[in-house]
């Protein structure tokens, strides 16, 4: 995938944001969805822990107060930005977790694509999900965490009616299961 095939809106997005947070990436779904030709629920960028969106004025104006929700080392805000028609979620990356860090973090492989401003990054195992129509199940390091992803899969299988497949070699956590 070439860059000048990401659509403008997502371009826009990212240089805005990129004023502030210049190591910001556009990943997951979205641009899961992109490759595949789906039209994306949202769109998750992801940011440095000390990315100020009200340096960005046009992401003041219609911002919510308070974050909407948390994922393991993650903060979630839903902005919205101009006239813009897709829901945009900030992911602040906490504990010093730089965005390319989290984006190794994610739990399914058919998720790890992102876009830097200038270069798709189609991870190894994106690129194997996408090959064969699989959705395999790469990060799992608590419960909470498996069943979380088994949800997401669930959700995923609308889009992507793709086999669930769990690497021998991954290490779950199912002591006291």
């Amino acid at each position: 995938m070439d860059w000048k095939d990401i659509p403008s809106e997502f371009r826009f997005l990212l240089e805005e944001i990129q004023k502030t947070c210049p190591e910001a990436i556009i990943a997951g779904g979205a641009m899961r969805d992109w490759f595949h030709g789906h039209t994306p629920k949202d769109v998750d960028i992801f940011v440095d822990n000390n990315f100020n969106f009200t340096l960005i004025p046009k992401l003041i104006e219609n911002s919510q107060d308070d974050p909407s929700g948390e994922l393991d080392d993650t903060i979630v805000q839903s902005i919205t930005f101009g006239g813009y028609t897709l829901p945009i979620n900030i992911v602040w990356c906490n504990k010093n977790v730089k965005p390319m860090e989290r984006f190794e973090k994610f739990d399914f492989g058919l998720c790890k694509i992102a876009w830097d401003g200038q270069t798709v990054i189609e991870h190894p195992e994106f690129l194997w999900d996408a090959k064969y129509n699989l959705i395999t199940l790469r990060r799992a390091t608590s419960i909470e965490m498996l069943l979380k992803s088994l949800e997401r899969y669930k959700r995923f299988t609308a889009k992507y009616p793709y086999p669930l497949m769990i690497p021998h070699t991954l290490q779950l956590p199912l002591e006291g299961v």
